[in-house]
């Protein structure tokens, strides 16, 4: 996808949210317009090169996703999903490679992913990519404000 085709697929996953009857729907449901807030502020992310998002697709479906997203002048935090059907295909690998080329060509030179050292199929993934650990047994605090008891932050240099 280009970047341009995001804010349509933005539209449309919001229009079909709304079509979804709240029974059918996730135990708390967010509501439309925090759903048009989080997506108003991925196109602008976008469009200011604050952010570089990739949609991986497999015969018409969506396989997975990354997203590095600009914190301070030159670094970048990873996100990245692979459809279970998807993994060990080369599919995640893939869109590492062109997410963290997408960023250095917006000036981001150091990408940091941040990971439970239980999740050892991510550790597994990010070293096989050519990751380093940076901190290992670090305490932090997740996006919702829940302490983890560690994290590892793997990086590259891109």
């Amino acid at each position: 996808m280009e970047k341009k085709d995001f804010k349509g697929l933005f539209s449309l996953v919001l229009a079909i949210y709304d079509e979804i009857p709240e029974s059918l729907n996730f135990k708390s449901r967010p509501d439309a317009e925090l759903f048009s807030l989080v997506f108003a502020n991925k196109i602008s992310a976008l469009e200011a090169d604050a952010a570089v998002d990739l949609v991986a697709e497999d015969d018409g479906l969506i396989a997975g996703n990354c997203e590095i997203v600009r914190i301070g002048d030159d670094s970048g935090v990873l996100g990245i999903v692979v459809g279970k059907r998807h993994r060990r295909t080369g599919i995640g690998s893939a869109m590492l490679k062109k997410a963290c080329a997408d960023a250095a060509s917006i000036g981001m030179r150091r990408i940091i992913a941040e990971i439970s050292p239980g999740n050892k199929t991510a550790v597994k993934f990010l070293e096989a990519n050519g990751w380093k650990i940076e901190m290992p047994g670090q305490k932090g605090v997740s996006s919702d404000s829940h302490e983890r008891v560690r994290m590892f932050a793997y990086s590259a240099a891109v």
